[in-house]
């Protein structure tokens, strides 16, 4: 099969926070990644708003996305926006 991606796609296996806003936090694995979205497992899909911002474990900044297709237990997520400590200063 050939890959149509305009960004190639790493396996990994992330544990990542969905935040949705100050008071909900949906715990996450991110399975692949590229340089503009991911393929994210998630327990709860159907509590997953179209657009979170996602924090990875042992990243120093956080992505805006939004959903692009749903699973019954995973996403695909387009990166809008990030933001990181190094960014911000």
């Amino acid at each position: 099969m050939h890959e149509r991606r305009r960004h190639p796609r790493v396996q990994t296996h992330t544990p990542a926070k969905i935040i949705v806003d100050c008071f909900t936090v949906l715990d996450c694995v991110i399975c692949d990644r590229s340089d503009s979205g991911a393929r994210l497992a998630v327990h709860a899909v159907e509590s997953v708003p179209n657009a979170f911002d996602l924090l990875a474990d042992g990243a120093e900044g956080f992505r805006t996305c939004h959903v692009v297709w749903r699973a019954p237990d995973r996403l695909g997520v387009a990166f809008q926006w990030w933001w990181s400590e190094q960014s911000a200063a």
